[in-house]
Protein backbone atom coordinates (compact mmCIF):
# COMPACT_ATOMS: atom_id res chain seq x y z
CA UNK A 1 0.00 0.00 0.00
CA UNK A 2 3.11 2.77 0.86
CA UNK A 3 4.23 1.91 -2.57
CA UNK A 4 0.63 2.18 -4.34
CA UNK A 5 0.83 5.44 -2.37
CA UNK A 6 3.91 6.44 -3.35
CA UNK A 7 3.43 5.46 -6.96
CA UNK A 8 0.48 7.62 -6.98
CA UNK A 9 1.90 10.40 -4.95
CA UNK A 10 5.02 10.45 -7.37
CA UNK A 11 2.46 10.28 -10.60
CA UNK A 12 0.58 12.77 -9.21
CA UNK A 13 3.54 15.00 -8.67
CA UNK A 14 4.84 14.02 -12.55
CA UNK A 15 1.37 14.73 -13.87
CA UNK A 16 1.69 18.52 -12.23
CA UNK A 17 4.84 19.16 -13.30
CA UNK A 18 4.26 18.20 -17.27
CA UNK A 19 1.05 20.27 -17.08
CA UNK A 20 2.49 23.23 -15.49
CA UNK A 21 5.48 23.13 -18.00
CA UNK A 22 2.52 22.71 -20.32
CA UNK A 23 0.77 25.56 -19.18
CA UNK A 24 3.99 27.81 -18.37
CA UNK A 25 5.21 26.92 -22.21
CA UNK A 26 1.40 28.02 -23.16
CA UNK A 27 1.80 31.02 -21.41
CA UNK A 28 4.95 31.55 -22.48
CA UNK A 29 4.17 31.61 -26.51
CA UNK A 30 2.81 35.59 -26.15
CA UNK A 31 5.52 36.59 -24.44
CA UNK A 32 7.52 34.76 -26.53
CA UNK A 33 6.01 36.31 -29.33
CA UNK A 34 5.92 39.87 -28.24
CA UNK A 35 9.66 39.94 -27.97
CA UNK A 36 10.43 38.88 -30.83
CA UNK A 37 7.76 41.60 -32.04
CA UNK A 38 9.87 44.26 -30.22
CA UNK A 39 12.91 43.11 -30.68
CA UNK A 40 11.95 43.81 -34.72
CA UNK A 41 10.90 46.91 -34.08
CA UNK A 42 13.47 48.03 -32.01
CA UNK A 43 15.66 46.82 -35.05
CA UNK A 44 13.44 48.91 -37.36
CA UNK A 45 14.10 52.03 -35.40
CA UNK A 46 17.80 51.68 -35.27
CA UNK A 47 17.46 51.37 -39.07
CA UNK A 48 15.58 54.21 -39.55
CA UNK A 49 17.61 56.48 -37.42
CA UNK A 50 21.01 55.14 -39.21
CA UNK A 51 19.08 56.14 -42.75
CA UNK A 52 18.43 59.55 -41.22
CA UNK A 53 22.23 60.59 -39.90
CA UNK A 54 23.24 58.90 -42.97
CA UNK A 55 21.43 61.40 -44.99
CA UNK A 56 22.16 63.94 -42.38
CA UNK A 57 25.76 63.35 -42.99
CA UNK A 58 25.61 63.61 -46.55
CA UNK A 59 23.84 66.72 -46.80
CA UNK A 60 26.01 68.28 -44.26
CA UNK A 61 28.20 71.00 -45.85
CA UNK A 62 29.90 72.30 -42.41
CA UNK A 63 33.48 71.39 -43.90
CA UNK A 64 32.39 73.17 -47.29
CA UNK A 65 31.56 76.30 -45.43
CA UNK A 66 34.26 75.89 -43.36
CA UNK A 67 36.98 75.94 -45.70
CA UNK A 68 35.24 78.67 -47.85
CA UNK A 69 35.44 80.58 -44.31
CA UNK A 70 39.54 79.53 -44.04
CA UNK A 71 39.66 81.06 -47.49
CA UNK A 72 37.84 83.90 -47.04
CA UNK A 73 40.28 84.55 -43.88
CA UNK A 74 43.11 84.32 -45.33
CA UNK A 75 41.73 86.69 -48.21
CA UNK A 76 40.22 88.82 -45.74
CA UNK A 77 44.13 89.14 -44.00
CA UNK A 78 45.72 89.93 -47.27
CA UNK A 79 43.59 93.01 -47.94
CA UNK A 80 43.86 93.76 -44.29
CA UNK A 81 48.36 94.03 -45.25
CA UNK A 82 47.86 95.81 -48.36
CA UNK A 83 45.49 98.63 -46.86
CA UNK A 84 48.15 98.82 -43.90
CA UNK A 85 50.73 99.31 -46.71
CA UNK A 86 48.56 101.84 -48.42
CA UNK A 87 48.17 103.77 -45.05
CA UNK A 88 51.87 104.07 -44.67
CA UNK A 89 52.37 104.36 -48.39
CA UNK A 90 49.88 107.62 -47.63
CA UNK A 91 51.45 108.73 -45.07
CA UNK A 92 55.01 108.60 -46.48
CA UNK A 93 53.50 110.45 -49.45
CA UNK A 94 51.97 113.13 -47.06
CA UNK A 95 55.10 113.94 -45.74
CA UNK A 96 56.70 114.45 -49.13
CA UNK A 97 54.02 116.53 -50.42
CA UNK A 98 54.27 118.71 -46.97
CA UNK A 99 57.63 118.90 -47.33
CA UNK A 100 57.69 119.47 -50.84
CA UNK A 101 54.81 122.35 -49.96
CA UNK A 102 57.62 124.05 -47.52
CA UNK A 103 60.17 123.95 -49.96
CA UNK A 104 57.66 126.13 -52.59
CA UNK A 105 56.69 128.05 -50.02
CA UNK A 106 60.65 129.27 -49.68
CA UNK A 107 61.04 129.21 -53.21
CA UNK A 108 58.15 131.46 -53.42
CA UNK A 109 59.11 133.92 -50.65
CA UNK A 110 63.19 133.78 -51.64
CA UNK A 111 61.91 134.47 -55.48
CA UNK A 112 59.78 137.82 -54.15
CA UNK A 113 62.24 139.01 -52.08
CA UNK A 114 64.59 138.92 -55.00
CA UNK A 115 61.88 140.91 -57.58
CA UNK A 116 61.55 143.31 -54.52
CA UNK A 117 65.27 143.78 -54.71
CA UNK A 118 66.33 142.27 -51.36
CA UNK A 119 69.40 140.53 -53.48
CA UNK A 120 71.39 142.93 -55.45
CA UNK A 121 72.79 142.04 -58.88
CA UNK A 122 76.36 142.70 -60.05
Amino acid sequence: MVVEVGIGVAGSVIGAVASSITIWSWLRRPVEALQEKLDRLEQERVCKIERKLESHVEGDRSQAILTTLEALRGEVAKVSNKLDRLGEDSARDAARIDAAQEYIKNLDRSFEKHKSGGHAHG
